[in-house]
């Protein structure tokens, strides 16, 4: 299990690795979108679909 943040660096606290969004999404077979549904598909969007691609989200 991977976690994606918009401030990786800034998550150290947690006991899963934490990575960018992008290179999350990039490795991901599965993604959950656990965002606000007001900015969800903004961060989708700015994940990029090439990122997305392949994955049940």
């Amino acid at each position: 299990m991977l976690l994606g943040s918009r401030r990786p660096k800034e998550r150290t606290e947690l006991a899963l690795p934490v990575t960018g969004l992008s290179e999350t999404a990039a490795h991901a077979e599965v993604l959950v979108d656990a965002t606000p549904g007001t900015v969800s598909v903004e961060l989708l969007h700015s994940i990029g679909a090439p990122a997305l691609a392949g994955t049940l989200t």
